[in-house]
Formats: structure tokens, C-alpha cells, sequence
């Protein structure tokens, strides 16, 4: 069953990952039917043309393969692959698209975790001999570490792990200097018992 395509073309990343088997090799068949075609390599005298389509070097860039993995799933060197990618505006549209679509799903699994979220799951139990089964909400609480690393990189101002320090050792965070000068003056005016 893993091996089997569906009519969607849905192929099994670790399949696409090895590049052997007949995943990648019917892969690269369906390539052919499936939108605007790119040469990867010209036909030369010892080496047959490769061509490859954008929208599923997209969907290969989307699953998080790297283009070395993607050249070699199509028979080519890292180095004809890129040279195409450099070459070929839609192609290099494709690989960045895909590229997004793998971290826009990254950044939306981090924040879930980050500020927690509710997952819907089931309870069975017994009743009269019978079996039933509940659906019921629960709330995954969020975790420290997605929440340290959301913000040490959002608001690295804010949030970094190694503040700085001056001569004193003492904790000295940045403040905008008018906004300096007017703690200052209240600070002073508290002294002088005005405040």
C-alpha cells in the first residue's frame, strides 16, 4: 500500500528521499504531464535531456528535500540542478515557493506550541454493555522551549538569553535616550522629595 500512487500523485517522502525504487522513477514520468516543463540538462552526446516541472519540484522543495535531493531524484548533479535553477526564473520561483510553503507550516506548528492550543480526541466507555465513544476537547498547554524560542527571536531586543552587562555588572538595558532622560528627571526629582 505504501508503494501504490494515488491519483493525486501523492508519493511517500521517504520514497522521493532515497530516489531509487519505482516511487522516483514513476515520479519522474508523471513529471511530464503536469504543467510547464524545465531542462535541467541539454542533450549531449554521452547524456540523454532531463527535464522537470515546476509545480512538483515545488511540492518536492514543500515536503523539505534539498535541491541536491531533488537533482538527484532527476538524475542530475547538485551543480546541473542549481545552474538550471539560476537560469530559469520559474524554476527558481518554484524551489522559494516551496521553500515557504515548508516554513509558513514550521511557524504555524511553533505557535500552536508556543501558545498552546485545543486538540479534539475521544473517550470510550461502557454503558448497558454497550461500547460508545465521546468526542471531547483538551487543551495541550504550551511548552517553554517554543515559547523561549518564539520570543528570543521575535523580540531579540526584549528577549535574549545573554543580556548585556557594563563595568559594573550590573544589568543595563537598552532605552531609547529620550526616554532615558525623562526617567532620569524623575528619578532626580524623587530624590529632591518633589514626587
Amino acid at each position: 500500500m505504501k508503494n501504490q500512487i494515488t491519483a493525486k500523485r501523492k508519493i511517500p517522502v521517504p520514497l522521493m528521499m532515497t530516489g531509487k525504487g519505482i516511487a522516483a522513477k514513476i515520479l519522474v514520468k508523471l513529471d511530464r504531464f503536469c504543467g510547464e516543463l524545465v531542462v535541467l540538462r541539454k542533450k549531449s552526446k554521452y547524456m540523454p535531456k532531463v527535464t522537470c516541472n515546476t509545480l512538483m519540484v515545488q511540492r518536492m522543495a514543500s515536503f523539505g528535500l534539498a535541491p541536491e535531493e531533488i537533482a538527484f531524484i532527476y538524475g542530475v548533479t547538485g551543480v546541473q540542478f542549481s545552474k538550471a535553477v539560476r537560469q530559469n526564473a520559474e524554476l527558481k520561483r518554484a524551489v522559494e515557493g516551496g521553500r515557504q510553503i515548508a516554513d509558513m507550516a514550521v511557524t504555524d506548528s511553533l505557535f500552536k506550541k508556543a501558545a498552546g492550543y485545543y486538540r479534539k480526541e475521544f473517550r470510550m466507555f461502557k454503558y448497558r454493555n454497550r461500547m460508545y465513544r465521546e468526542p471531547y476537547s483538551k487543551f495541550i498547554p504550551p511548552e517553554m522551549g517554543a515559547i523561549i524560542m518564539w520570543l528570543t527571536n521575535r523580540r531579540p531586543e526584549q528577549w535574549k538569553m545573554n543580556p548585556q552587562y557594563d563595568k559594573d555588572s550590573r544589568y543595563r538595558p537598552k532605552i531609547p535616550p529620550e526616554e532615558a532622560k525623562a526617567l532620569k528627571a524623575i528619578v532626580e526629582a524623587s530624590r529632591r522629595g518633589e514626587i
